[in-house]
């Protein structure tokens, strides 16, 4: 996270000049969820949670893994 903080920061989804939407799986339901809104570092580090290498990433009440 530290690493991101550097080069994102905490740019949002509405900041981009070009639409974004960062995918993630829900991993107690396996439904896939979009991120399109918030802070860009937090749907990275949910997509990039590969079980074994990173945890889950705790975020709004869930935990999302690369999906």
């Amino acid at each position: 996270m530290n690493l991101l903080e550097k080069y994102i920061g905490n740019t949002t989804f509405s900041e981009t000049k070009i639409p974004l939407k960062i995918i993630a799986t829900d991993i107690d339901t396996g439904e896939k969820y979009i991120f399109e809104t918030g802070k860009i570092i937090d749907a990275i580090r949910a997509s990039i949670s590969i079980p074994g290498v990173f945890r889950p990433y705790n975020h709004l009440g869930k935990h999302f893994v690369d999906g």
